[in-house]
């Protein structure tokens, strides 16, 4: 255990160097230095009274700046250092020290006036009132943050939906067609039209538009379908249909001679 707690504290500077010492001090009388001496010698070293513990604490409570006018870190820092005191002071002097540091703040001048005005000894013109002041005036402005993003937030969606429903209506508004957009399919303004650019009466750049230029060339198929198939009957009803050869003529002279029904 000895050896392990002089290893422990090996860069302990001062300390070390007095177990050093004992340790050699009991070598020559024949003793080892034991744990539980270590140990007591690190309890006298590191132990500080109480009364010294105070005035340190004190002096870290003085050492509270508020910086930029950072409230919040003020009052954190603040209540952590009174939390770790020994002896807390009078609420006098906590008053005191705690007014000089939020007097000035810009959103606590209105409090601050009011609290001037009483007179001493008034339950607003104290300690206790003026932490309540800087806790309320903390949680005012965390509320209206919260509101802001939140009315932020909301208002932009308002203002999109809004955008979307005007541009719609304003599309819709817009009477008769593009001479541009109909004739050459594109118009030089834009959006900024005044006149509808409707997607079946854009035209193909050739005086015509693309949905008719469609319906026409759908018709002149049909047309030349139904022509094609007039032609192919006319042709088949004025060419000749193939005659029939007797089958006696095959064998030899008919029969019925000129008389036969079936062609020669």
């Amino acid at each position: 255990m000895a050896t392990a707690l002089s290893k422990a504290l090996h860069h302990s500077g001062d300390l070390i160097r007095q177990i050093n010492v004992e340790k050699e001090r009991l070598a020559l009388l024949g003793l080892f230095l034991k744990g539980r001496q270590i140990l007591f010698r690190m309890y006298q070293h590191f132990r500080i009274s109480e009364a010294e513990g105070s005035v340190l604490d004190f002096q870290d409570l003085m050492q509270v700046r508020m910086k930029n006018d950072d409230l919040r870190t003020f009052l954190t820092d603040w209540e952590m250092v009174l939390t770790g005191m020994a002896r807390i002071p009078d609420e006098d002097i906590l008053e005191a020290m705690f007014k000089s540091q939020v007097q000035r703040h810009p959103g606590l001048r209105e409090h601050m006036a009011y609290y001037d005005r009483l007179h001493i000894g008034h339950v607003d013109r104290s300690y206790g009132a003026l932490v309540a002041a800087v806790r309320q005036y903390l949680e005012a402005r965390r509320r209206n943050k919260t509101r802001e993003e939140m009315s932020r937030s909301m208002g932009g969606g308002r203002a999109l939906v809004v955008t979307n429903a005007r541009s719609q209506d304003k599309t819709s508004r817009k009477k008769g067609s593009c001479y541009q957009w109909t004739k050459m399919g594109k118009c030089a303004r834009g959006e900024r039209c005044p006149y509808a650019h409707d997607a079946n009466s854009r035209g193909d750049g050739r005086g015509a538009t693309l949905a008719r230029r469609g319906v026409s060339n759908r018709g002149s198929s049909s047309r030349g379908a139904s022509s094609s198939s007039r032609s192919s009957s006319a042709a088949r009803s004025s060419s000749p249909s193939p005659k029939k050869v007797c089958k006696f003529f095959l064998r030899g002279p008919c029969k019925h001679g000129d008389k036969c029904q079936i062609s020669i």
